[in-house]
């Protein structure tokens, strides 16, 4: 087998191979290429960590996702203007004290004249605030359509 040069083919740094032309693009010559350069240990370490992490944060919004939330905050009875700030306020206090998941209990708006105000309040304000993630109406034994459910996110450091 005859030896490969740099001249011939190189890796890039970023863990694709370059080739002079007439280098050829064939499996063979690339397997020969690969036999006499073999990817370095730290590449392949460094692919798996990735992997890991992207599965470790899948498990963990499962988790989250399952867990009961933590607080609770209720907005019956409050105007829009006053359910905006105590939303704001109970997001950042609940970020500030380490909690993952909390619940903002809204009402359907049954004995709202024009249905339920509260609730769309809640939902644009969640979905604008930056500690808010992923949110939802929460499951029946929670409030049902009458609550919704948001992860938070951690500040950065």
């Amino acid at each position: 087998m005859k030896k490969r040069t740099d001249r011939d083919a190189r890796d890039d740094g970023r863990g694709r191979i370059q080739s002079s032309p007439g280098g050829g693009k064939s499996k063979r010559r690339m397997d020969e290429w690969l036999d006499l350069y073999p990817p370095s240990r730290t590449v392949w370490e460094k692919e798996g960590a990735v992997f890991d992490d992207v599965r470790r944060k899948a498990e963990t919004r499962k988790e989250l996702l399952a867990m009961e939330p933590q607080a609770t905050l209720d907005l019956h009875g409050l105007t829009a203007e006053e359910a905006v700030w105590k939303i704001n306020r109970f997001i950042e206090e609940s970020v500030d004290t380490g909690f993952r998941k909390v619940i903002i209990v809204h009402g359907k708006g049954n004995h709202s004249p024009g249905g339920g105000v509260l609730s769309k309040v809640a939902a644009d304000c969640v979905s604008r605030h930056p500690l808010a993630g992923e949110n939802g109406l929460s499951r029946g034994k929670e409030g049902g359509r009458g609550a919704r459910w948001v992860i938070l996110r951690q500040r950065s450091r």
